[in-house]
């Protein structure tokens, strides 16, 4: 009897840290269904007309009423065309090592074929994200037109989207090594010409992928991510006065634990050679600055050894409620630069040296 009490708190707590850590597992068949139908309509793939209207409001945690933000970064019918001409849709396939069958879409770069410098790019989303969602469509219209081809491979994690399995940390961590392995064998890419992107809780997942593979020369951005995640689990409590801030983040610590969610970006980023990049907003909604990677490598002096980006708001009469969710075009870096201008330099500029001082 009290064997069957414990299991049933384990089962307990897992669920309440599976659907806290990755929020987007609770998207329902209608809305993963709704969301392929919007992003199809948005890539001509079927004949119902593409949304043109932008909405009013950004956010990339879109549970609820998802939103379709590729009509933010492309709100009129030329730019959808245009486009559309650019990149060629392959939609995959990929089976992880534990017979998890992860769904996914490679946009390929039109001049990809004929163009020796071409790059591939792996998107990790954030917890609250379906890539068909078009949260991360920024790095398609920031590269479209870049001077070297990026081709693009977005996914969705387990128990996410179309995506099977049921999630937890060590499955995260393998569907995104997964992925990368798609890339190279199926895909055909060089490792020292696959950059990684991710953001927030896909920036840590995209950490540790990296951190299989140190030696090679792919890129890699972490955008608004933490150290670890029991750092960012009890950084969100510490909102809550005292005493209440420490016994729901030691609770909520413990929780986590005991489910076995346990991701280690920053001890994982140490041993990465290759060029990286840090984002962080010192006033992030979600994950507390004290909990954010860019502290984590602040704290150990390695903040120095990598591009740095420290957000700063562009428009100081622009209300934002939360920085940890908004488009990387609303700031620049904390020497003036546009934040995307420096990203974009940060990815096309990998056959050189960059100064470390342009971005931090």
């Amino acid at each position: 009897m009290v064997s069957n009490k414990k299991s049933m708190i384990h089962q307990l707590f897992k669920w309440i840290a599976k659907y806290s850590i990755l929020p987007a597992t609770i998207f329902t068949k209608t809305q993963v269904d709704r969301i392929h139908k919007k992003f199809n309509a948005f890539w001509g793939i079927d004949l119902d007309p593409p949304c043109l209207k932008q909405p009013s409001r950004f956010s990339t945690v879109t549970l609820g009423v998802p939103l379709n933000l590729w009509s933010y970064y492309f709100p009129t019918l030329e730019e959808i065309q245009s486009l559309r001409a650019h990149y060629t849709l392959a939609p995959f396939q990929a089976v992880t090592e534990d017979g998890v069958t992860l769904c996914g879409m490679h946009f390929k770069d039109h001049r990809s074929d004929k163009h020796p410098e071409t790059r591939t790019l792996i998107v990790f989303g954030g917890n609250g994200e379906l890539y068909k969602i078009g949260s991360s469509a920024w790095l398609l219209k920031l590269l479209k037109d870049a001077p070297i081809p990026f081709n693009i491979v977005m996914f969705d994690p387990r128990e996410c989207g179309y995506s099977q399995g049921t999630a937890h940390a060590d499955g995260l961590v393998i569907d995104g090594e997964t992925i990368y392995q798609y890339a190279l064998n199926t895909l055909g890419v060089s490792e020292d010409r696959l950059d990684l992107c991710g953001f927030s809780l896909g920036a840590a997942l995209a950490t540790l992928v990296k951190a299989k593979h140190p030696h090679t020369q792919g890129r890699l951005i972490s955008n608004r991510s933490f150290q670890s995640l029991d750092h960012a689990v009890q950084g969100i409590f510490l909102r809550l006065s005292h005493p209440f801030s420490k016994i729901f983040g030691t609770l909520a610590s413990k929780m986590r634990h005991h489910a076995g969610w346990d991701l280690q970006p920053l001890d994982a980023w140490k041993t990465i050679t290759s060029p990286k990049m840090v984002i962080c907003h010192a006033q992030d909604g979600v994950i507390s600055h004290c909990a954010s990677l860019e502290q984590g490598l602040e704290q150990e002096n390695l903040l120095s050894h990598c591009y740095h980006i420290h957000l700063h708001q562009k428009d100081k009469d622009l209300k934002i409620s939360n920085h940890h969710v908004q488009p990387l075009h609303f700031y620049n870096d904390q020497h003036g630069h546009d934040v995307e201008t420096s990203v974009r330099e940060f990815l096309i500029n990998s056959t050189k040296t960059l100064p470390l001082d342009r971005c931090g």
